[in-house]
């Protein structure tokens, strides 16, 4: 629990940086883009089913992962541990563990479609979405859609959590203990205080949400935000007139901010389990350093010392 309250107030200075690095996660996210169309194109080529399961949870985890990444750099430098030029880039960090992660999500929803089909509970996994919609549906019978978003979303949460804790030396490109990175050192650990990080930053959207309702609603704008929030479904330029949808350029600006608070909190959180395991972390006692071995023919006493200063000024 302690992890996490550090982890939020610890976002609030991430998060204002990496909304200024946004064009250069943007830039990254583009090259990381064309090199999946290319995996997307040869993989759908061979099988398209097999290429869509492969690509998209990888694309997607790749692109959170950038800005996680980023803020953990950054909260490391807040910290005062700057990167080292040991390690192995951005790009073929966020390949390497997006590649893992996005395996460990599909392992993960195997598991879960397992048990669904062995406890023969109704999801229709064409559209496992649908049974979400149950909620605004249906008020009794309330399991089903539960049960379908701790399935679908529990094993995304459960698979960053377990990243998170390798992904700080992976940001500053060197292991708590001193040495080059070592790919994957640190993943699990402290992972309940990590699994909670994630879900606080995922409750992190409804909360902006509900604190900006409440405001509007506290001066009497409670209307006007539901509105933009509707407007902002509109085409960006209205195709009469030309003119701008400011509705949709709120919308856009809050979403970039949210997004980027979200991959705050987890990069806040492996900040923190990266110096748990540090002798760099806050608080800790660091051991001195030894000292050369000097022979006992050429050790002097201060009162040697002493003695030779005194005799020289005589």
């Amino acid at each position: 629990m302690l992890l996490l309250i550090r982890s939020l107030f610890l976002s609030l200075g991430i998060v204002f940086p990496l909304l200024l690095m946004f064009p250069v996660t943007f830039l990254y996210s583009l090259l990381l883009g064309l090199i999946f169309g290319v995996i997307m194109m040869i993989a759908m080529v061979v099988n398209p089913v097999i290429g869509l399961a492969i690509t998209m949870p990888l694309g997607l985890t790749s692109f959170s992962l950038i800005a996680v990444i980023i803020g953990a750099r950054l909260g490391l430098q807040i910290k005062g541990r700057p990167r080292d030029d040991r390690g192995s880039g951005l790009v073929g960090s966020v390949l390497m563990y997006g590649v893992v992660e996005c395996i460990l999500i599909s392992l993960l929803w195997a598991v879960v479609g397992f048990v669904w089909i062995a406890g023969s509970l109704d999801l229709n996994w064409a559209d496992p979405f649908a049974s979400l919609e149950q909620v605004a549906y249906d008020g009794e019978d309330w399991q089903t859609p539960a049960l379908a978003f701790a399935s679908i979303f529990g094993p995304v949460a459960i698979a960053r959590a377990v990243m998170l804790g390798a992904l700080g030396g992976a940001a500053v490109g060197v292991d708590p203990a001193g040495s080059r990175h070592t790919p994957f050192n640190g993943a699990g650990t402290s992972f309940v205080p990590l699994l909670l990080v994630v879900l606080a930053s995922a409750g992190s959207l409804m909360a902006l949400y509900w604190g900006l309702s409440t405001v509007a609603e506290a001066f009497g704008q409670g209307d006007p935000l539901d509105t933009m929030l509707a407007n902002a479904q509109n085409p960006l330029f209205d195709r009469r007139t030309g003119a701008l949808n400011w509705d949709a350029v709120y919308f856009y600006i809050l979403s970039v901010f949210a997004l980027t608070w979200m991959q705050s909190i987890q990069a806040a959180g492996a900040t923190y389990a990266y110096l748990r395991r540090s002798a760099y972390a806050p608080g800790t006692q660091t051991t001195a350093a030894p000292q050369p071995y000097v022979p006992q023919s050429r050790a002097v006493s201060k009162g040697q010392q002493a003695g030779d200063l005194w005799r020289s000024r005589m």
